[in-house]
């Protein structure tokens, strides 16, 4: 995943420990940042042109895996729950947030993080509102093993850390992750993948 734009917000709310700890979350903490690994291509698909360019300073690719342990740590979090509904204490100092288990929690703020088909959103937006508008476009996102120099290499050409590729219906990207050795990558599963 690229950080770009929430950088600054991200910044300014998470504790200083965990900002102190964000290059372990970096897809390669190898690389030498600069202002061309710094910005992000975009190709023609159909050509191989570079249509733009743009800065995103201070921008890091980062695994999804390793940020979630880091913005975890010290959290209380109910993995596994799903949530029914959603009201105001009396007072309306707290959330209550129900789960279909039958759980409450009060919470001081809640965080709807839970995708494309929140339920979250819905429970504040109505079902019709909250409803996931398509696009029309696929993106698509290039994996290879590590030890497949030929392509790694082909795909650390086109960029250091990530590229668009923009064609007349879909979109697509690449981009260079470093997982440690003794990590197991579970084999692709195209019953995993579904368009749009």
């Amino acid at each position: 995943m690229l950080m770009h734009w929430a950088l600054p917000m991200l910044t300014e709310l998470l504790p200083e420990d965990i900002l102190a700890d964000l290059p372990q979350s970096f897809c390669n903490p190898h690389l030498e940042f600069n202002e061309e690994a710094e910005s992000l291509p975009c190709y023609n698909a159909l050509t191989g042109d570079v249509l733009f360019r743009s800065p995103t300073p201070g921008a890091r690719r980062v695994s999804r895996q390793a940020l979630r342990r880091l913005f975890t740590r010290g959290v209380d979090i109910r993995w596994n729950k799903a949530l029914s509904r959603l009201s105001k204490t009396e007072d309306g100092g707290a959330v209550v947030l129900e789960f279909e288990d039958g759980e409450k929690f009060e919470a001081e703020q809640v965080l709807g993080a839970d995708g494309v088909s929140s339920k979250t959103r819905e429970l504040l937006a109505g079902a019709e509102r909250a409803r996931v508008q398509r696009s029309g476009f696929l993106f698509a996102t290039g994996i290879t093993q590590y030890g497949d120099a030929e392509k790694t290499e082909a795909i650390l050409k086109t960029h250091p850390v990530a590229a668009l590729m923009m064609g007349t219906s879909s979109v697509g990207a690449v981009g260079s992750t470093l997982f440690p050795q003794n990590l197991s990558v579970a084999p692709f599963d195209s019953r995993l993948c579904s368009t749009p």
